[in-house]
């Protein structure tokens, strides 16, 4: 796995999260994805986010590694989609 990768949430993003974590509506999984990616985003280390939400530090990798493997995919999808990249 890569060395740590920052993650940036715009407002849209981080009241999904919020939402998910509020209605208590997702499956357990999703919603302790969401803690991890949201505390991500604000600059906690991994070590505090498995202990605060009592998971391990490589489920804390694993989703951040991820979120960030989507996000890449989408948009080198989206560049050969407008032909800068094949």
């Amino acid at each position: 796995m890569p060395d740590k990768q920052e993650i940036r949430l715009n407002k849209k993003q981080r009241e999904a999260l919020r939402e998910a974590i509020t209605t208590g509506e997702p499956p357990a999984r999703v919603i302790m994805r969401a803690h991890i990616l949201l505390q991500s985003a604000e600059g906690w280390t991994d070590e505090a986010i498995a202990h605060t939400f009592g998971t391990s530090i490589d489920t804390v990798r694993r989703t951040r590694w991820r979120c960030l493997d989507r996000v890449y995919k989408i948009k080198v999808r989206h560049l050969a989609d407008v032909g800068l990249f094949a």
